[in-house]
């Protein structure tokens, strides 16, 4: 003998707790001990329950708590690969140089500048063509450590399934 029936229940998980009705079916069988009630979580379509719960993470007692614990876990692997990537442009050096070849700046993946060499004669002319060159050499730098970073990060949520950053 089985009915569909309704309890209400607390449902904790970590960070939220939430009262719940949820549907259950009511069994009596002679193989439960004593004759007990043995309560065993409704499926969606109303057969077998639990039947698939665990391949699609839903239904069940507990809902979509399978979908939770791999959310978690995903969640978990990308704070890794995030981390492994941050590494990973910290020892990045990009390098860029002014128009006239005169000033080269290194930079890091990470936007950090490590050095800038100026050629002796561009700084004979004078204040004004040094802070120019500087200048432009600094800029494509930045934009290259910017680009470079921008395409790892987009390579590393697209493996992970997550949506793409819009382009500015």
């Amino acid at each position: 003998m089985s009915s569909l029936s309704f309890v209400h229940a607390l449902v904790r998980v970590p960070g939220y707790r939430q009262r719940a009705t949820l549907p259950f079916r009511r069994t009596c069988t002679a193989a439960a001990p004593g004759g007990r009630l043995r309560l065993r979580a409704a499926s969606d379509e109303g057969g077998e329950a639990g039947k698939n719960d665990k391949k699609q993470g839903g239904g069940g007692l507990f809902g979509g708590l399978g979908n939770l614990m791999d959310a978690m876990k995903k969640a978990q692997e990308f704070s890794k690969s995030a981390q492994a990537l941050q590494e990973e442009l910290k020892s990045i050096e990009l390098e860029a140089t002014s128009a006239d070849g005169r000033v080269r700046v290194v930079i890091t993946g990470q936007q950090v500048p490590v050095r800038v060499e100026i050629a002796d004669d561009l700084i004979a002319e004078g204040n004004p063509a040094v802070s120019d060159a500087v200048t432009e050499a600094v800029k494509e730098a930045h934009k290259l450590s910017a680009e470079r970073m921008k395409t790892q990060l987009g390579q590393l949520t697209q493996n992970f399934g997550l949506p793409q950053q819009p382009n500015q």
